[in-house]
């Protein structure tokens, strides 16, 4: 993820990482969007999941839950960090872009290899 937070849109929304620092290199394989409160069952690790996190915002129990569901998922896969970085930006970032480039980048490490 640490290369994501790189990306020309994404510092100048002034990221803020929470959670495990070393996390930030375990590989991306997938990105989802979303906006689904409970997301844990659909994941299996390796993903970036970006959302507005309108929905989190209404009520903090129920944003650690779906935290916690997510960080549950993740955990699934063996290659996956302990601990699930979370970025949170501070000013407004355009999901497609993220995902665009994130994609291409997925496919141009598929094709190296």
């Amino acid at each position: 993820m640490r290369p994501i937070l790189e990306l020309p849109a994404v510092p100048n929304a002034h990221p803020e990482v929470l959670g495990e620092d070393g996390a930030l290199d375990a590989p991306v394989r997938r990105v989802h969007v979303s906006e689904l409160p409970d997301l844990g069952g659909l994941l299996s690790g390796g993903e970036l999941l970006v959302t507005t996190g309108h929905e989190l915002d209404k009520d903090p129990g129920r944003t650690a839950a779906y935290i916690h569901s997510l960080e549950t998922a993740a955990l699934q896969d063996a290659t996956t960090a302990a601990e699930m970085p979370i970025a949170i930006v501070h000013s407004r970032v355009r999901f497609g872009e993220v995902t665009e480039i994130v994609h291409k980048t997925i496919v141009g490490e598929q094709r190296e290899r």
